[in-house]
C-alpha cells in the first residue's frame, strides 16, 4: 500500500468539472459553451487567498484545492461546486496517475 494513499472517506463532496467548447457564429465571433466533461467526489481545502489590482480596483481571489481521482483534467477546464465556478489554474499530480490536486479560484465572488 502506498504511503500516499487518499481515503475515499476523505472524497465527500461532489464537484463537476466542466470542458469549454468554442464554436463560430454567422458573424464569425467566438461563442463559449460549458459541458459536462466529469462529475466526481472530491476533498475540498481552502487554501490561502490573495489580493491585488486589476483595472486599478482591488480584487481578492480565494483559492481552494480540489483533491480528486486521476482524470484527464486540463487548465482550461473549471470546476461547479456549491453552486459556484471555479477557474482551474494549476494541477499537480502528486502520485503518478493515482490523483490529482486542482488549484482553483472562485470566478464572480463578490
Amino acid at each position: 500500500m502506498l504511503a500516499t494513499k487518499t481515503s475515499v472517506g476523505k472524497r465527500d463532496e461532489l464537484i463537476v468539472i466542466r470542458s469549454k467548447t468554442i464554436t463560430k457564429d454567422e458573424y464569425n465571433e467566438d461563442i463559449i459553451t460549458w459541458a459536462t466533461f466529469a462529475t466526481v467526489r472530491a476533498e475540498v481545502k481552502d487554501a490561502q487567498g490573495t489580493e491585488g489590482y486589476q483595472a486599478d480596483q482591488l480584487t481578492a481571489n480565494r483559492t481552494s484545492l480540489f483533491d480528486i481521482r486521476y482524470l484527464a483534467v486540463t487548465e482550461q477546464m473549471q470546476i461547479l461546486y456549491n453552486d459556484r465556478y471555479y477557474e482551474i489554474v494549476g494541477i499537480q499530480r502528486p502520485d503518478r496517475r493515482r490523483s490529482l490536486i486542482l488549484k482553483a479560484y472562485i470566478l464572480d465572488e463578490t
